[in-house]
């Protein structure tokens, strides 16, 4: 049985994707009642292992633009993820002009200057493998 889901264990999760951190708190709300990474593994006796996003990413998955930020400001990007359904139009349409504001003004690229060197990210997503 293989699992992919979110650690939301490690204190300081919600800081580990700088949209979640810088752009939208929501996220650590929609996952409040997320079951423990522990829990759920030890629910089927799996081991978790880390699951790295790769830069150029091509899944669509929420994290996968975490070095091409202005991916987040296409509409067609934002349909293919559930979570800007589950926060509603408000939250999303406030962190596209935020996010977009920021890519302007440079503070982004200053904000995250130590992505650029990076090929793969570990945000969160884990693999339960039983």
């Amino acid at each position: 049985m293989v699992v992919l889901t979110f650690d939301t264990d490690e204190p300081g999760w919600q800081d580990r994707f700088w949209l979640t951190r810088d752009y939208l708190p929501e996220f650590a709300a929609l996952l409040a009642e997320f079951p423990s990474l522990v829990g759920m593994a030890d629910a089927i006796g799996a081991r978790a292992e880390p699951v790295p996003i790769p830069w150029d990413c091509a899944d669509g998955l929420f994290e996968a633009y975490w070095r091409r930020p202005r991916a987040y400001l296409e509409e067609h990007v934002r349909r293919a993820m559930s979570v800007w359904t589950r926060v509603g139009p408000e939250a999303e349409q406030r962190v596209v002009r935020s996010l977009s504001d920021d890519l302007d003004s440079g503070w982004w690229a200053e904000r995250n200057s130590d992505l650029s060197d990076l090929d793969a990210a570990d945000l969160g997503l884990r693999l339960l493998i039983a």
